[in-house]
């Protein structure tokens, strides 16, 4: 059996691209603690496809390491965005939960969690790397979905960006929120900085380059 591991950081486009992948696989899109989630509750998930390809999302590389079934037949997509964007996003949302954050970002668990999914995909194939940037950009989007087609030896088929993404927005509208237009509580060009210290241990050319397209 094929499995196919997404790993994308909280708040940083799984739920839309977990849309896309269930409508391109026919099947759930699932992952190990949420099978019941409501915003996939009647997705199909006993077809063709879904008895040949096991799709499961993660957050963070320590529950892949935790729910590894030592098989070796896994293909992954990985999700590349922003590093400050991301924990951004993720503090406030954790801030909105009433959760505990350290807003010195530098030195937070969300940016080592953050660096920690870096460090694992760095050393991973086969391994698509998607861009967030392009995923939601007019005039790439269609060229991402027929590179994760080609990667995972599935067909289009009648995909159709606008009717995913009106389904999505009309499903998520009330679990997500912006969190771009919020401001900064931190300094960009320190983090920034820190970054590229960060992608001098990079050794995935590619992984490197579409982090830095995403800045």
């Amino acid at each position: 059996m094929e499995y196919i591991y997404l790993l994308g950081y909280p708040r940083g486009g799984t739920t839309y691209l977990r849309f896309i992948l269930s409508y391109l696989l026919k099947t759930y899109a699932g992952q190990p603690d949420h099978n019941n989630d409501p915003i996939f509750s009647d997705f199909p998930k006993d077809t063709t496809n879904s008895l040949s390809k096991n799709f499961i999302k993660f957050h963070f590389s320590d529950e892949i390491k935790e729910h590894h079934l030592n098989n070796k037949n896994i293909k992954y997509i990985f999700i590349v965005l922003n590093p400050i964007d991301a924990i951004k996003a993720y503090q406030i949302y954790k801030k909105k939960h009433n959760q505990n954050f350290n807003a010195q970002i530098e030195n937070s668990i969300e940016w080592s969690q953050y660096w920690k999914n870096i460090e694992f995909i760095d050393n991973i194939k086969p391994c698509i790397f998607i861009s967030f940037k392009d995923l939601i950009n007019e005039e790439k989007h269609y060229n991402v979905i027929n590179d994760i087609c080609t990667f995972l030896s599935i067909s289009i088929g009648d995909y159709n960006k606008d009717v995913i993404y009106n389904n999505y927005n009309e499903r998520c509208n009330k679990y997500r929120y912006n969190s771009s237009k919020q401001a900064d509580y931190f300094d960009r060009s320190v983090l920034r900085d820190k970054i590229m210290e960060k992608l001098v241990n990079i050794k995935n050319i590619e992984l490197k380059n579409m982090i830095l397209n995403e800045l």
